[in-house]
């Protein structure tokens, strides 16, 4: 007895300096802070999976709850958001990127075959998180307008206006994927984002804070 005694009171000091082991509760939430956008659309993808039923599979994009089960992320697109305090004060031939925000959103096209429904995903505090899954009209108009894999998204909250953007000769460059004729924006039809901004600057000065 004593014996052992002696030899946990020599192995005192070395353990003391042994680095204090994680619990797992730490580990796993120190995961959940490391997981980036793709692991989140991955578990988007996950619950998207599960809620498609019978009832709302054609709301969701799909032709069947078997179908979904055949679904995978597409190449995403990153999202910039205009805020409208700043559109509301843009001036002409100034600069449009400036206006530009990167909104911690990126979409994910969701396919089987073809584009059917989307998964969005969000920078929390939490690390990121699929918040917004199914719109398969959106998916559509957003990615069909899509030329090449660099192309990115420019989204205007306040009036609900999305465009698919690149730049051509280091300039900006949208192109709106609905038809807005208040705004004379037609989709489909690329224009540098000096002149969509300036085309929609009234638009901003007159909003009420009504969704649109």
């Amino acid at each position: 007895m004593l014996k052992r005694l002696r030899i946990l009171l020599l192995l005192l000091p070395v353990l003391a300096m042994l680095p204090e082991l994680p619990m797992d509760s730490d580990v796993d939430a120190a995961e959940k802070q490391r997981s980036g956008p793709q692991e989140a659309a991955g578990q988007g993808l996950e619950n998207l999976r599960l809620l498609v039923t019978e009832k709302n599979l054609k709301a969701m994009g799909f032709e069947s709850p078997s179908e979904a089960t055949l679904a995978k992320l597409g190449d995403p697109m990153q999202v910039f958001r205009v805020p409208l305090d700043e559109l509301r004060n843009y001036q002409p031939n100034s600069d449009p990127e400036r206006l530009l925000v990167d909104a911690d959103r990126i979409i994910y096209p969701v396919v089987v075959r073809d584009i059917r429904s989307l998964v969005i995903v969000e920078k929390t505090a939490k690390g990121w998180q699929p918040t917004n899954l199914g719109s398969p009209k959106l998916a559509k108009v957003l990615f069909d307008r899509r030329k090449e894999k660099s192309d990115f998204i420019v989204w205007v909250p306040a009036l609900n206006l999305y465009f698919v953007a690149n730049r051509v000769d280091n300039k900006l460059m949208l192109t709106p994927v609905l038809d807005d004729p208040n705004v004379e924006l037609s989709a489909g039809r690329t224009l540098p984002a000096d002149k969509v901004f300036s085309l929609i600057v009234p638009a901003a000065k007159s909003y009420n804070g009504l969704p649109n």
